[in-house]
């Protein structure tokens, strides 16, 4: 005989069902947010969590009119304040030099927000530098990560070296050290890294730079990551051509002046570092490879993912999201697994991997034509894994919108959407951010023309088991998954919920509530608020 126990999963929705099994990921999209609110195109953008308190949450972008637009969230990306930074060469105590964009952000858990960006010494001058700040409240101001100024310039020599696209992490450090930061950016013909040593008071020591060893020419658009024991991981793509090769290279010591081994060829692909498609005609797209190491206490801690972009044949616009993974610093790699479930042949593009460390579980977001007859126009979509990237879950539309790149007029150059996007995902909330010209929101002081920055939470609800005993029901779920509630009710009337006093134990990875002699009909959720 059945128990009259129903066990629900909600946020915004209900799943419910006897005694059924819950696939992999139940996810619920919160409502798409516009978060620059500014005339002229924001795009580009990066994400980053406070790992030691997920509610904390920074956005960078660039603004093509000049600066970054920042926004920061102090309730896990419920409501948002924005700034611009970045406007003057000489910029007031607190600020950044000017910036041109491809910003990247990372938070770590000694209290470093990181932004890195190009930085140009004036707008008429087209060379721009790799540049390095440090905020330690939360993104409201940035300077220097050691020494005076408001940034450093990388790689650390002088004269400075032009550069292009860094991209900021941080993890543990390498043989006893705390933390570090690293950073991998093309500069001067060559993809460099460097890393920094991050002490328990968050103090930054000095950056060690150094071009990639070996490896091959015309190459760039990479990204980096930190290993579960500080090493590295940097991979990279073609800077030009109609097909190409992506490449990982590692270093497995950690340490920030160690050597890098030789190029690991991942896959070879039919996209180049620009192959132009309907919705990015002018600008192109590449195969935007990208990283996540998973650094998690779950069964898959140790594994690097390797996103990125392919298509079937050179000059195809059926572009595809792809994942791979490896356990052994590259040695073998997986299968690909398909990220995107659609079965038409329009374009997914710009696509960005991140690791919920909590859990494990892989999240890719990305621009998607699905919907759209000519293949001109995107719609922002994510995808997420909790079998280690052996699958991805049914995809769910992020944006409430449409995109078009036609629509847009550019102060500048025509980007498109423009190179990249970002997302971040902690303790088992995905934030995205996008670009996004469809104006849904209303608050686009451009209509339905340039891009705005919009940005919406996405929900990956804990599955919540249960068991009987001869005496006990035991429901059990995820530890940890902060932010959500246990509630029950004598049915599924909205008013009825109340928050559960049973009292809450944890064992084996699992939260869980026994429940003594129930009696009658009770409905059980895991809510958040």
């Amino acid at each position: 005989m059945k128990h009259p126990y129903k066990v629900i999963l909600t946020l915004a929705i209900c799943v419910c069902g006897w005694w059924q099994s819950l696939p992999a990921a139940w996810v619920a999209v919160g409502a798409s947010q516009n978060l620059t609110k500014a005339t002229g195109n924001q795009y580009e953008t990066s994400v980053t969590i406070n790992p030691t308190n997920s509610q904390l949450v920074f956005m960078a972008s660039r603004n093509e009119l000049g600066g970054l637009y920042t926004a920061r969230s102090t309730n896990g990306g419920v409501t948002w304040t924005n700034k611009l930074i970045g406007q003057s060469a000489t910029p007031p105590t607190g600020n950044i030099p000017r910036a041109y964009g491809n910003t990247s952000v990372a938070w770590d858990s000694f209290g470093n927000l990181f932004v890195a960006f190009l930085s140009q010494s004036s707008w008429s001058t087209p060379a721009t530098y790799v540049a390095l700040a440090v905020s330690k409240d939360g993104g409201s101001t940035f300077y220097a990560p050691y020494g005076t100024g408001p940034a450093i310039l990388l790689p650390a020599v002088a004269p400075a070296r032009v550069g292009d696209q860094p991209t900021v992490t941080v993890g543990p450090g390498a043989n006893g050290v705390p933390g570090s930061a690293w950073l991998t950016y093309w500069s001067n013909g060559g993809i460099w890294v460097s890393g920094a040593n991050v002490a328990s008071s968050g103090t930054v020591s000095n950056f060690v730079s150094q071009l990639l060893p070996n490896q091959p020419a015309g190459v760039n658009f990479g990204d980096i990551a930190i290993g579960p024991s500080g090493e590295v991981a940097v991979t990279y793509g073609p800077n030009s051509g109609a097909t190409g090769s992506l490449y990982v290279q590692f270093n497995t010591n950690g340490a920030v002046n160690g050597s890098f081994a030789a190029p690991i060829l991942v896959t070879p692909v039919n996209l180049g570092g620009f192959s132009y498609i309907p919705a990015q005609p002018d600008w192109g797209i590449d195969p935007e490879v990208g990283l996540a190491w998973d650094r998690s206490s779950g069964p898959h801690r140790g594994r690097l993912y390797f996103v990125f972009t392919d298509a079937p044949f050179a000059g195809s616009a059926d572009t595809d999201i792809f994942v791979l993974s490896s356990d052994d610093y590259g040695r073998t790699w997986s299968s690909r697994t398909r990220v995107n479930d659609d079965a038409g042949t329009n374009s997914q593009f710009l696509p960005h991997i991140s690791l919920d460390q909590f859990s494990g579980n892989v999240a890719v977001t990305w621009y998607d034509a699905r919907h759209s007859p000519a293949n001109n126009t995107a719609q922002y979509f994510g995808a997420i894994s909790t079998n280690g990237g052996a699958s991805f879950g049914a995809n769910f539309q992020i944006s409430a919108g449409t995109s078009s790149e036609a629509a847009s007029i550019p102060a500048l150059k025509d980007a498109d959407f423009g190179d990249y996007t970002g997302n971040a995902f902690a303790d088992g909330v995905l934030i995205a951010a996008w670009g996004d010209n469809s104006n849904r929101t209303g608050d686009n002081p451009d209509g339905a023309t340039d891009f705005d920055v919009y940005a919406a939470s996405v929900y990956v609800l804990p599955a919540l088991a249960m068991t009987q005993t001869i005496s006990n029901v035991v429901l059990a779920w995820p530890n940890p998954s902060t932010g959500f509630v246990l509630q029950e009710s004598p049915d599924l009337r909205p008013g009825a919920w109340t928050n559960s006093t049973w009292a809450v134990t944890i064992a084996g990875g699992q939260k869980q509530v026994a429940i003594s002699n129930p009696a009658g009909n009770r409905c059980f959720r895991l809510y958040h608020p």
